[in-house]
């Protein structure tokens, strides 16, 4: 049976009941991002190539700007999602999403032109290999080390980001944890997964990227990053201070968003894999973390 076919009306239900319950400061749009990093995460991230067609010949009507929007969205969702799942699924998505549509996307990657740039032809160092195809194929690599050191613009970018999801009392205590290997871990976040990607919101906003983070953790199944992330994004939709009560408007908001997060899963059987029973809600930040911070961005 093919989901996206014999199964249209069950998944249209699942798109409007995602999109009624995405933060409104997302875009209602952003539904399609939330259920794409789901099918990511899933048993079968190849499922990712049919979703879009939905979208692109369903959804959209056939709406060719619509859907070229989309595609350079889920990519983004796609480039984000590795840096918390890793690589395989991704990698087993990207020729699936690939096949369904790799013409409303302009041009090449731009991921190397995000590091600055600092050319070198791989003939010029005796440790390269140039690929040979009858011809030399000149290979440039763009890259600046200065750009993703501690202190580097793109650091600094992933710093910020953390700073404004965790706040100046959580973060420490993060950092904390990892002991003798701090050093290593908050560069590696700092510069690669938060600076080069989570916090590149040239394609995604910021509430966007985080509504994606929050659906990745959760779908990991480990409670601990996936509340601190459902804190982060009351954080940034304005919870402050140590008590649910007081920030009930916004509680209530992104727990309506973890439950639409249950369904993509529930419609993907990734229950198990999920380990949903053991999902985190939203009001526990106050028993568990001390509540949402008191620190302005």
């Amino acid at each position: 049976m093919n989901r996206y076919t014999d199964e249209s009306t069950e998944l249209d239900s699942l798109i409007n009941s995602v999109r009624n319950a995405i933060p409104r400061e997302a875009d209602e749009n952003a539904y399609y991002l939330v259920i794409a990093a789901v099918i990511v995460a899933s048993n079968n991230p190849a499922e990712i190539g049919s979703f879009y067609r939905h979208l692109a010949d369903h959804v959209f009507d056939g709406d060719a700007e619509k859907a070229a929007k989309a595609s350079s969205e889920i990519r983004d969702v796609l480039m984000k999602s590795w840096t918390l799942i890793g690589i395989p699924p991704v990698i087993t998505a990207i020729p699936a999403l690939i096949k369904e549509d790799d013409k409303s996307f302009i041009g090449e990657s731009v991921l190397s032109e995000k590091w600055y740039v600092l050319s070198y032809s791989p003939r010029l160092s005796a440790h390269s290999e140039v690929l040979r195809v009858g011809c030399v194929i000149e290979t440039t690599i763009r890259v600046n080390p200065a750009s993703i050191e501690h202190g580097g613009p793109i650091s600094e970018r992933g710093m910020a980001m953390m700073l404004r999801l965790y706040g100046t009392t959580l973060l420490p205590k993060i950092f904390d944890t990892w002991g003798s290997f701090r050093s290593d871990v908050v560069f590696l976040e700092a510069s690669i997964i938060y600076g080069l990607h989570l916090a590149d919101h040239s394609v995604l906003t910021e509430i966007q990227s985080e509504c994606i983070i929050v659906a990745l953790m959760l779908c990991t199944g480990f409670g601990a990053p996936s509340l601190w992330h459902l804190r982060g994004l009351c954080r940034l939709l304005g919870a402050r201070g140590n008590t649910v009560a007081e920030n009930k408007e916004v509680v209530d908001r992104v727990q309506r968003f973890e439950d639409a997060i249950k369904a993509c899963v529930s419609y993907y059987k990734m229950e198990d894999k999920a380990k949903l029973a053991k999902w985190p809600a939203v009001a526990d930040v106050e028993k568990e973390l001390g509540g949402f911070g008191n620190d302005e961005f």
